[in-house]
């Protein structure tokens, strides 16, 4: 895990980025793709909190996803767009409280699995998901009706062959994510 807060969320983002194609215009040409990489993590960390950024991360990440109307990288416009909304929430949710918000990410993601609802694919395969199942937020029978639904989804969208690729990465995160958690967990208890 990194060190400190920057590290942390460059490292969320960049996994973020890595579910979505670079743009076409700059593939060909690393230093541009490196640019603007570099530029949409400036606009990423300019609106990130100093406490709570795990939560925030999770939170800008979905508003982002309904945001963005393609499966490219988003833009610094939309970046600015989904904190800004997430912000709006925020102020919202205080000023009925009185107090500042504190995300549940993992009861609001829950609570969309079991509904059958949209979520990141992080939660349905992952570093998220494996949090949901160890702490019995969810059993492994409701994410499976979630991916199913993912998958046809994303067939009738890329078709057989790309969403079989597709799937077949996010189940090796998965797996990966599974390994991780149980190493974490092995080195707690020692």
């Amino acid at each position: 895990m990194p060190a400190n807060r920057h590290d942390a969320l460059e490292d969320r983002f960049n996994a973020f980025l890595d579910r979505y194609t670079p743009p076409r215009n700059l593939i060909s040409n690393e230093t541009a793709l490196q640019d603007e990489a570099d530029t949409l993590m400036t606009a990423f960390l300019k609106y990130a909190p100093t406490d709570n950024y795990q939560d925030w991360a999770d939170q800008i990440f979905y508003e982002l996803a309904l945001i963005m109307k393609t499966r490219a990288w988003p833009s610094a416009r939309e970046i600015s767009e989904a904190a800004s909304v997430l912000q709006k929430k925020m102020i919202g949710n205080e000023s009925r409280r009185g107090t500042p918000h504190k995300f549940d990410t993992d009861a609001i993601m829950a609570d969309r699995i079991k509904r059958g609802g949209p979520v990141a694919e992080t939660y349905l395969w992952g570093r998220q998901a494996v949090n949901l199942l160890r702490k019995g937020h969810v059993t492994p029978a409701e994410i499976q009706q979630v991916r199913d639904m993912y998958v046809r989804s994303a067939k009738a969208t890329y078709g057989d062959t790309r969403t079989s690729q597709m799937v077949a990465h996010l189940m090796e995160l998965h797996a990966k994510a599974e390994r991780i958690a149980e190493a974490e967990a092995h080195n707690a208890d020692t």
